[in-house]
């Protein structure tokens, strides 16, 4: 590990970064696997940025967790991965998506690893460095472990391994327990906090029944579609096993008997469904009741704080919404967006006469031609935004909470902060030039659309320029200079206190990381593009980043100094400004108070031959008069003596 300390350096054009002396990022560097190259596998957890690797020693294989290396051995299987589960309506799991496989399991927060090793015909699974479950490499053509990962809390691994049951039988091992032997599994789907989990699967042999398993346990009870209560206390399911009838369960004990369930919806300890009552009338049910003016009724909602619910019914070519048992107006069609964060609105797209509008509870707005981007919510604040206009490629506007922005004829890059209470966007005034806007006020900056808000959301980082200007980075809208001779920024994170900010760019070296605009790190290539995780920051604002270097991947881990803050530096940077303009006016005013001194000086100069001239001419003048003058007296004085010598 080198560990290393970094202070502020001068960057930018012109101006620069402040320089501050005593500003230190502390840095330490790690090589935590070898090259990317054929026959080695990263595999990285979402917080922190740890790594479990598969890499090749000599002839044989090895699993390096954060670079500390296991044993050696003949084989290691591709037993991990990460499935992503889709639900129709009615909650069926409708897909399970292996979005990625490989031969190392790592935990969210990256401080354990498992993977499934060979040596010679058996086969054993290792977690945090201990044997857990050993057994054939394989049943027939099945390996021992298949489908492996730890659960979402970190606290437990699962995998899938072979019975002798049947050719199709598997048992989920969970921490190195098989449960029991079934057949078409489920993949098990897990409380909200992870700490839970239930799956589905069938009994092997003549008489298949199909059973419902919850933390390792048979339910006891004949059910399918189990999900959990937002809080995870309890399990929602379904009995089907009465020909003709569907009865709710919660934790095995019926709430609502119907002829068929369909869509159902969890919020707090409430329920809400869609359903078929013994009259075949269509309804929606909340807390086992019917709600009130739900005929017909095909979504059902229920918001965040579960204190509202909203459905969407169709008759025919009508269609409306409930909200709380208040019938709304009849449309042609209705395309429900949902709640808005603060529950205090059921917001959803409405056509009628070939117009389209936007519907925030009984509050209609004006008839569009097109909605480019139907309503999209905040994560907090309750607001929302959508696009619309008369084309698709222009005449558009972007509209928060109904009202439209502005400026702009196309929106792109819209982004609400954290709390919901601010907004940024970038609004194309033409085919060439685009407007920066923030909380709905025009901004002096153009932008790609790279823009960042604080976690706080009380700061907003922006990769724009001034209206005349190079690229830069304007923060809470004031301008500072990029790193020199770089290409590509990329902005990634403020701390949590938001003091200060991490980019990306490509450099001369490749990938560089930057903090409040200093140098941290660097890499040959960051991991973007061959793995998700490549960067995290902790809550204490240490940032921690791997990439591909010289000797391997490495990680670097990076802690701003407390001595700087972006906002410090953005007073140094505007005091480095005001120190230059000041230095350029007094320059400029020094060089005409001597050009004035100079001119002054000139003028006395030409005075002075002036006169001298003049006095040299006066001079001459009067040694002329003088020499004639004496001439005349010494021809008079002559003269006189002549007459005086003839009169004697």
């Amino acid at each position: 590990m080198r560990v290393f300390h970094m202070a502020a350096l001068a960057l930018g054009f012109g101006l620069c970064w402040p320089a501050v002396g005593k500003a230190e990022l502390k840095v330490e560097e790690k090589i935590v696997g070898p090259e990317i190259v054929q026959g080695v596998s990263y595999a990285v957890s979402a917080i922190g940025t740890h790594t479990a690797v598969l890499a090749m020693s000599g002839s044989r294989f090895v699993v390096l967790h954060d670079g500390v290396e296991s044993p050696k051995y003949e084989e290691v299987l591709q037993a991990a991965a990460d499935v992503e589960l889709s639900f129709d309506a009615s909650g069926f799991i409708n897909a399970e998506r292996v979005v990625w496989q490989g031969p190392v399991a790592i935990s969210a927060d990256g401080k354990r690893h498992a993977y499934c090793a060979r040596e010679g015909k058996e086969a054993f699974v290792i977690l945090d460095g201990k044997e857990i479950f050993r057994g054939p490499a394989a049943i027939g053509t099945r390996p021992l472990a298949s489908l492996m990962s730890f659960t979402p809390d970190g606290k437990h691994l699962y995998f899938f391994t072979p019975t002798n049951d049947s050719f199709a039988s598997v048992a989920l091992v969970m921490d190195g327990q098989p449960q029991q032997s079934l057949e078409n599994v489920s993949y098990p789907r897990f409380s909200p906090d992870g700490g839970r989990y239930a799956y589905l699967g069938d009994t092997p042999g003549a008489n298949k029944r199909r059973v419902l398993v919850i933390d390792s346990k048979p339910a006891g009870y004949d059910a399918v579609r189990p999900q959990f209560t937002p809080d995870g206390q309890h399990v929602v399911s379904v009995d089907q096993s009465q020909p003709g009838q569907q009865t709710l369960l919660v934790d095995g004990k019926p709430l609502l008997q119907l002829k068929q369930i369909e869509q159902i919806a969890l919020a707090g300890q409430r329920i809400a469904l869609i359903g078929i009552d013994k009259d075949n009338q269509r309804l929606a049910f909340v807390d086992g009741r019917p709600a009130p003016s739900s005929e017909q009724a095909q979504r059902i909602f229920l918001s965040p704080d579960a204190k509202h619910w909203a459905a969407v019914c169709y008759s025919g070519q009508s269609a409306w919404v409930v909200i709380d048992g208040n019938k709304g107006q009849p449309y042609s069609g209705v395309q429900p967006s949902g709640f808005t964060s603060d529950s205090a609105k059921f917001v959803y797209v409405a056509d009628s006469g070939g117009r389209k509008f936007v519907v925030a509870n009984d509050q209609e707005s004006a008839g569009y031609t097109y909605i480019i981007t139907p309503p999209v919510f905040s994560k907090g604040g309750g607001h929302f935004y959508y696009v619309a206009g008369a084309s698709p490629m222009a005449g558009q506007n972007v509209y928060v909470d109904g009202k439209p922005l502005p400026v702009g004829v196309r929106a792109r890059s819209f982004l609400f902060s954290p709390d919901g209470s601010r907004y940024v966007c970038i609004v194309e005034n033409d085919a060439i030039s685009s407007t920066l806007v923030v909380d709905g006020q025009v901004q002096q900056c153009s932008s790609n659309g790279s823009f960042l808000f604080s976690d706080d959301s009380k700061h907003l980082a922006v990769i724009g320029a001034p209206p005349k200007g190079y690229e830069s980075l304007w923060i809470d809208g004031k301008f500072l200079p990029l790193p020199p001779r770089i290409s590509a920024p990329r902005l990634l994170s403020f701390t949590p206190d938001g003091k200060h900010l991490f980019m990306q760019a490509n450099a001369e070296s490749g990938g560089t990381i930057y903090c409040d605009g200093v140098k941290a790190t660097e890499f040959r290539f960051l991991m973007n593009n061959l793995m998700k995780n490549s960067w995290s920051m902790d809550a204490d604002g240490t940032f921690t980043v791997i990439g591909r270097t010289a000797g391997g991947v490495k990680r670097a881990v990076i802690v701003p100094s407390s001595d700087t803050s972006l906002a410090k530096m953005a007073e140094e940077y505007e005091a480095q400004q005001a120190q230059a303009s000041a230095d350029t006016a007094k320059a400029q005013a020094d060089q005409e108070a001597a050009q004035l001194k100079a001119a002054e000086q000139a003028k006395a100069d030409a005075e002075t031959r002036a006169k001298a001239r003049q006095e040299a001419l006066q001079a001459k003048a009067k040694a002329k008069a003088d020499a004639a003058a004496a001439k005349a007296k010494a021809k008079a004085d002559a003269e006189a003596a002549r007459a005086a010598k003839k009169k004697n």
